[in-house]
């Protein structure tokens, strides 16, 4: 009976091993998320949310697993919620605190007088 629980139990090791995503494939797939939040992909995303565009849903898909590298995943669900209910502006200003760095000053742009 020992025997053939072990023979069992190894069988199903060796099934589950075959299933099990190699390590570093998915360190590639982490990368690849992260690398296609770029800042255009941003700007486009802004801009879309910004225009009331429904396209906004459909790249924030895309960008998501990217975004959780960005911004904390509470927020992500917030802004997710924002969207899915077509509340724009509330996703925009979410999205905005943590994807927008301040503009440094320009010491070379005068005021006017």
């Amino acid at each position: 009976m020992t025997n053939q629980l072990d023979s069992a139990l190894q069988q199903l090791c060796r099934q589950i091993n075959t299933q099990i995503i190699p390590h570093d494939l998915q360190l590639a797939t982490t990368t690849q998320h992260l690398q296609c939040v770029t800042d255009e992909a941003l700007a486009t995303l802004r801009k879309l949310i910004g225009d009331n565009d429904c396209g906004a849903l459909d790249l924030y898909a895309q960008l998501e697993p990217g975004l959780q590298a960005l911004i904390p995943l509470a927020e992500l669900q917030q802004i997710n919620h924002h969207l899915q209910v077509f509340d724009f502006d509330l996703a925009l200003a979410r999205l905005e605190c943590f994807t927008l760095a301040a503009a440094p000053a320009n010491p070379d742009v005068q005021s006017p007088d």
